[in-house]
């Protein structure tokens, strides 16, 4: 499976996230315990501008893995969702 994830990490990298998310599909009704896949579809959902999508994954991801990347990543994406610039109001 690692060469597997490993090609769908390169997917997500050149932008091919639909195809990504297909094949971490077909992988999570394999393996839904696997936490990887949750932070990659996590991943996927980020490059194509699905932030709610990318958030319910990383959170599935840190129910099985607490400690791994997906808290991180899952906060560095609500740290930038909360992002204002109170200058550009009223403009």
């Amino acid at each position: 499976m690692s060469q597997r994830l490993n090609n769908i990490e390169e997917l997500i990298r050149l932008g091919a996230a639909e195809e990504a998310i297909r094949q971490l599909d077909s992988l999570l009704e394999e393996d839904a315990q696997n936490s990887r896949l949750f932070y990659l579809k996590g991943q996927a959902f980020m490059k194509t501008s699905e932030w709610g999508k990318a958030i319910s994954q990383f959170r599935q991801a840190r129910l099985l893995e607490p400690d791994g990347p997906a808290a991180e990543a899952e906060n560095m994406l609500l740290d930038i969702m909360d992002f204002y610039n109170k200058d550009m109001y009223n403009q």
